[in-house]
């Protein structure tokens, strides 16, 4: 067996033991542990998309806002000239 085999399978059973250790004494199945998770990590990525998009409205406002207020230099031909 490889070294890199024996870490990787080490790994598996830690996982194991710090996810599923509390599930006997739960009495709820792996099937039923992993809906619950993958709702709340589905309910948490959605609650961090408002603030996101509100900020993002923010800075395009104020760079429009920014934009509007500049008053650019005079050009006029003759200074190219």
């Amino acid at each position: 067996m490889d070294a890199s085999d024996e870490q990787s399978r080490c790994a598996e059973q830690v996982l194991r033991i710090a996810l599923f250790s509390k599930l006997q004494a739960q009495e709820e199945s792996l099937q039923e542990r992993r809906c619950k998770v993958a709702a709340e990590i589905r309910t948490h990525r959605r609650g961090g998309m408002v603030p996101i998009l509100l900020g993002l409205v923010w800075f395009v406002f104020v760079l429009a806002l920014s934009i509007h207020n500049s008053k650019p230099a005079r050009v006029r031909w003759r200074d190219f000239r």
